[in-house]
């Protein structure tokens, strides 16, 4: 019996701070918010077209300060 093998592709980004801003970087676009939730809508809808579950669409710590490692 022949097995499937599955590779799944894993889409990835990447979150900077800068003061009260939050830099997000996907592969093929970059948003400029602030640390109010209400500025990520465009990033989060973004991140869901290209399939990154809406739950790892979190920006948060978005202060270096808040860092635990």
């Amino acid at each position: 019996m022949a097995r499937k093998i599955l590779f799944l592709k894993q889409e990835f980004y990447a979150h900077f701070y800068r003061d009260n801003g939050i830099i997000i970087v996907f592969k093929e676009k970059i948003f400029n918010v602030t640390v109010d939730k209400n500025t990520w809508k465009a990033a989060i809808n973004y991140g869901k077209t290209i399939n990154i579950n809406e739950k790892q669409l979190y920006f948060i710590p978005n202060r270096f300060e808040d860092e635990e490692f």
